[in-house]
């Protein structure tokens, strides 16, 4: 992968998480895929990191609509971090030696896209 590849994180004996670029997604499947048996594919997700101006609640924003909204909070992207508001995520996993890894790409642009696996 070279310099697509970004960041790691490893939590021994539970998870794996990788984090590559945009433009490293598609290569980075192939590699899992066909050197590593990564040939079951568990998930495919994208996530708006923007926080919400109403905070973490679940409440529906109609049930506060005539709250003042003044708290501003800074985006946070979890493991193995992140740059960009959208982010796609993947998980993949070898089912002979039951080892799975997470995939993260920061997404560029106004309307973002990736190669397809």
């Amino acid at each position: 992968m070279g310099s697509g590849f970004i960041d790691s994180h490893i939590d021994p004996e539970i998870d794996v998480w990788i984090r590559v670029t945009q433009e490293a997604w598609l290569e980075t499947a192939k590699i899992l895929f066909e050197k590593h048996g990564m040939n079951f594919f568990n998930f495919l997700s994208a996530i708006d990191w923007k926080p919400s101006p109403f905070g973490r609640e679940m409440d529906a924003a109609i049930d506060h609509l005539d709250d003042e909204v003044t708290v501003e909070t800074e985006m946070e992207w979890g493991v193995t971090g992140g740059e960009k508001r959208f982010q796609l995520l993947a998980r993949v996993h070898n089912p002979v030696t039951n080892i799975g890894i997470n995939i993260k790409a920061d997404l560029d642009g106004e309307f973002p896209e990736v190669d397809t696996w």
